[in-house]
């Protein structure tokens, strides 16, 4: 098991937690996070459903089983057994109940003085992977899939489109990889396995430790690395226009929510759009994203076919692009009249906002009130960037609200801002 040693790793991690409210986490159950209150390997029903969704990640996405997180609201409780079992001892249960290896890796975290374990799974290179036996939470020559928060069977069309998707990945490897020895010439290609480290070229042969494998970069004069990383070194001549960009560990919906206010960059956007997409709430902002793909709407659809999600998520994507009638549902909700009980107030705190005076973020019920204003938002009267970092404070002091009302009313006001800002094209 991995302490928490590599500073990237470290990293990712310290931002996937970085919003919490007191003990309450700002991250909710999705198609690649699972939080559970305790480690319980040693019941054997627990460990069935641990390797049921260990197998579900690898199928789908990859994703993050946490343990050490209470559930309703997301409280940060902690757990102190987590290294009473080896990976060795993890990776025989799966081999034992699964038709290929399931790769993963662990670590250990401090989150508000407490401990948490972490498992992460990393999406299979061969899919799909088949249960080969029965168990408590699990049937021999069933398929596990991750649909937004919950490990299921798997759907008969989704069987076909991960089949259909490595015939044509293989498909492109062997083409790419033909054109590559046309290009260089058979007689100076070599060949790395990236499974054992194993290289072969001109006759000769080298092995690279396994335990480096998981490390090695490649570097060149542009690349800043840590000391004594193990690194590959490429001589001759680099392209200087690439770039190693860090994208998050994994996208989820809150993190479509931070890059909206800017608390976080999007690298690509259709990472970002195909989480919307799998989304069964309808109020999250995408006009931001979807004018990164391209200046009109023909060339935004042809991006967006591109992308590998459901029926459902896609046609309502394709619906909001050509007539959005989600994200100006909401405007004017909320009254400012003084004949409305709480108009004045939501007068008050908008004038203030306008003003930008000094408004208290950590007062839920203002937090609420200036929400409720800014479904009267006139955009020739405030530019986007005060809007942003009025939200993005709500955001980071209140989000999520106990009350769940509040929550929903924060997701509306997001949508209606990205449709006013952002929706003409």
């Amino acid at each position: 098991m991995s302490i928490l040693n590599n500073l990237s790793i470290e990293d990712e991690l310290k931002e996937f937690f970085s919003y919490t409210n007191g003990n309450i986490l700002n991250r909710r159950e999705s198609g690649t996070v699972e939080f559970k209150e305790i480690f319980n390997w040693e019941n054997n029903k627990a460990r069935s459903k641990y390797i049921k969704t260990m197998g579900a990640f690898a199928n789908t996405e990859g994703g993050l089983m946490i343990f050490g997180i209470g559930d309703s609201p997301r409280k940060i409780v902690g757990i102190s057994n987590f290294d009473s079992v080896d990976d060795a001892e993890i990776s025989e249960e799966l081999n034992n109940n699964f038709n290929r290896e399931i790769k993963f890796r662990r670590y250990t975290y401090t989150l508000k003085n407490k401990g948490l374990g972490i498992i992460h799974v990393l999406k299979s290179a061969y899919r799909p992977i088949i249960c080969t036996r029965d168990s408590s939470a699990m049937k021999k020559g069933e398929i596990y899939y991750r649909y937004n928060s919950r490990t299921d069977r798997i759907s008969a069309g989704d069987v076909s489109r991960i089949i259909d998707e490595q015939v044509e990945k293989e498909k492109e490897k062997w083409v790419s990889l033909l054109n590559n020895i046309a290009k260089i010439g058979i007689d100076k290609v070599g060949f790395m396995n990236l499974e054992d480290g194993d290289i072969n070229f001109a006759g000769n042969r080298v092995i690279i430790d396994e335990s480096l494998l998981s490390e090695l970069k490649i570097i060149d004069e542009y690349s800043i690395v840590k000391d004594g990383a193990p690194a590959l070194e490429l001589k001759g001549t680099i392209d200087t226009s690439a770039r190693i960009i860090k994208a998050p560990l994994f996208v989820q919906i809150e993190d479509v929510y931070k890059a909206f206010l800017n608390l976080a960059s999007v690298y690509d956007p259709l990472q970002y759009i195909k989480v919307i997409s799998s989304q069964q709430s309808r109020y999250i902002p995408i006009w931001f994203l979807l004018r990164r793909l391209g200046e009109t709407k023909r060339t935004i659809e042809d991006k967006l076919k591109s992308i590998k999600s459901t029926k459902f998520g896609y046609e309502t994507l394709l619906e909001r692009l050509q007539k959005d009638k989600i994200g100006g549902q909401h405007l004017n909700e909320y009254t400012m009249d003084d004949s409305a009980l709480r108009g004045p107030l939501r007068k008050d705190v908008y004038q203030r906002f306008i003003r930008d005076d000094d408004i208290n973020f950590s007062d839920v019920e203002e937090s609420r009130t200036l929400l409720e204003a800014l479904t009267n938002l006139n955009t020739n009267e405030v530019g986007f960037e005060q809007v942003q970092q009025t939200l993005g404070r709500i955001f980071t002091e209140c989000y999520p609200f106990e009350k769940e009302q509040y929550n929903y009313l924060f997701r509306r006001v997001l949508t209606l801002v990205d449709y006013l800002y952002f929706s003409d094209i």
